[in-house]
């Protein structure tokens, strides 16, 4: 249950990253997750981990209700209720116009509801409503109707900067690939970029140096080494990679 829990969790918010435009190896601040009324604090606690490395998000905030983060709206499902409705839906739809945002996220979490339509009593079920969800500024949210997912997608200059750095980390090593070196082969890299490049190696240059395995890393000094040169563009700023191989 809580792999499938986590699977469901990570597929939203993918999808809210996409919708985003925020790529995967953008680090972003926080995912905001509104579980359906039947998980258990047990599903997702011990998942933060996982959830934070495949969102590839510094934080993640379960709130037990959409109350004060997402805007829920809600209607019918004609093509399921159309039969059981019939001319009363008019009169179900005026009256889920009149549901507040308490209403409607209780039938979010649990997927029941009874209504009176005609002196009659209905009880909807799952999948007899469509709940629509909006998040609030800056975050970008997905649902399938029970669970929602919103990922913040304003990126400060931290993020960016880091941001940078995943993405050169990414293009060093499909060149390395492309080169033949082997996993554990260490390398010297040189980088002639941008200043908002060099501003986030100045921030975390050791970093990309321990992923990469390059011994050294030169910025803005073309002739440091041989070697072919790849431009590449990293998030809009244009970058020269060169890579010399270490012989041990």
């Amino acid at each position: 249950a809580r792999m499938a829990a986590a699977q469901r969790i990570v597929s939203l918010g993918r999808a809210a990253r996409a919708k985003a435009r925020q790529k995967v190896r953008q680090p972003l601040a926080e995912v905001v997750i509104v579980p359906p009324g039947d998980w258990k604090t047990d599903d997702i606690s011990g998942l933060t981990g996982l959830i934070e490395s495949e969102l590839n998000v510094k934080a993640v905030t379960v709130r037990q209700s959409a109350e004060g983060f997402a805007t829920l709206s809600v209607k019918p499902n004609f093509a399921v209720l159309g039969s059981r409705i019939g001319a009363q839906m008019k009169e179900l739809q005026a009256t889920l116009a009149g549901w507040d945002s308490v209403m409607v996220d209780t039938y979010r979490r649990n997927q029941t509801a009874k209504i009176e339509l005609g002196g009659r009593s209905f009880d909807l079920g799952p999948g007899d409503l469509v709940v629509d969800t909006a998040g609030p500024d800056g975050y970008f949210v997905e649902s399938d109707g029970r669970l929602i997912v919103g990922i913040d997608a304003r990126v400060t200059d931290d993020l960016r900067a880091e941001g940078f750095a995943r993405e050169l980390v990414n293009r060093v090593q499909n060149q390395r690939k492309k080169m033949g070196l082997a996993v554990t082969d260490r390398i010297r890299l040189s980088v002639v970029t941008t200043p908002a490049i060099v501003a986030a190696l100045e921030r975390h240059g050791q970093r990309v140096k321990d992923d990469t395995l390059a011994v050294d890393l030169v910025v803005n000094d073309g002739e440091s080494l041989s070697g072919p040169a790849e431009e590449v563009d990293l998030n809009g700023e244009a970058t020269t990679i060169r890579i010399e191989p270490v012989r041990v």
